[in-house]
């Protein structure tokens, strides 16, 4: 690896934070063979495209033949029961992952998230898991099956945990803050007080690729992702306003009001989500990374809110 490009399995490559995370390895000079279930374009220079199914294990010697690193990205984001999301995040990973560590790739990085540590509000690299709901125990389960591949000594094991990740093509409430804040519309989020940790998607592109480069011989982490960015709604209403050269206004509503209206409209465990704090210190993993965000949070709030 120290003589080439490393040669980099990237998995989920047509999705959210694939796309992202494919652009940031090329950045770094990393030869990407790039995998995705549905058909493809290529659309840059020195990246292999490969059609695939991750679930089926037939032809995963090709995918996985002279790659250094794997970078998983694929999965299910919470949709279906939770034996659904066990077979596609958790089996899946495991299977991949002893695959990979027999292929003799080095490095296997993997995109887990912040709901394994199910309601703690605070989360740090000593913050111990405890997932509350069938996606956070998939996640965790996934996460169990690298550590046997760690104690086998057979391959290192780079686990990320970001919060809510926020980009240009997301829709959903930042969406709706865009469109609000570009129209004068005011939303009733005075009320809610609790801070969120918000993770740009390019930012976490490159903290994937800048584990994906860390040697093997400095072993595997699971840490908590971030970038320092903790607001409340009603905060991140104005900083949107602000990148649009607007005045975005909030206005309270009682508490048990809004959760009556969202509950009509919102499960209750993503009503939850949104009314509690969740805020994540990543700095442990940045300093070991030797990371720092390359885009700043007035960029990025600017670039999503121009963009949506």
């Amino acid at each position: 690896m120290a003589d080439r490009p490393a040669k980099v399995l990237l998995t989920g490559a047509s999705g959210f934070v694939g796309r992202a995370t494919l652009a940031a390895l090329a950045r770094r000079g990393l030869a990407v063979r790039a995998v995705s279930r549905s058909s493809v374009t290529p659309t840059a220079d020195g990246v292999e495209w490969r059609q695939g199914d991750l679930s089926v294990p037939d032809g995963w010697d090709r995918l996985l033949d002279g790659v250094d690193v794997v970078v998983h990205l694929a999965g299910n984001a919470g949709r279906g029961t939770e034996a659904e999301l066990m077979r596609a995040n958790a089996e899946a990973t495991a299977m991949l992952a002893g695959a990979a560590a027999t292929a003799g790739v080095s490095r296997f990085v993997y995109a887990s998230t912040i709901r394994v540590y199910g309601h703690q509000g605070h989360i740090g690299a000593t913050s111990q898991p405890a997932p509350a709901d069938a996606y956070g125990r998939s996640k965790f389960e996934a996460e169990a099956a690298l550590d046997a591949e760690v104690r086998q000594d057979r391959m290192a094991c780079s686990v990320l945990r970001p919060p809510f990740v926020f980009g240009a093509d997301r829709a959903g409430l930042l969406s709706l803050m865009v469109r609000a804040a570009r129209y004068g519309l005011p939303l009733p989020l005075a009320a809610l007080k609790n801070r969120r940790s918000l993770l740009y998607l390019d930012n976490l592109a490159d903290l994937f690729a800048a584990a994906s480069l860390e040697p093997a011989a400095l072993g595997s982490f699971r840490l908590p992702a971030g970038e320092g960015l903790d607001l409340t709604y009603g905060e991140l209403f104005a900083r949107i306003g602000e990148a649009l050269g607007r005045r975005a206004m909030s206005f309270p509503v009682s508490s048990g009001l809004l959760t009556f209206g969202g509950a009509l409209l919102l499960s209750r465990e993503t009503l939850r989500r949104m009314t509690e704090d969740c805020v994540v210190d990543g700095a442990v993993l940045a300093d070991r990374l030797g990371w720092k965000p390359p885009v700043t949070p007035t960029q990025a709030l600017r670039e999503v809110a121009l963009r949506n």
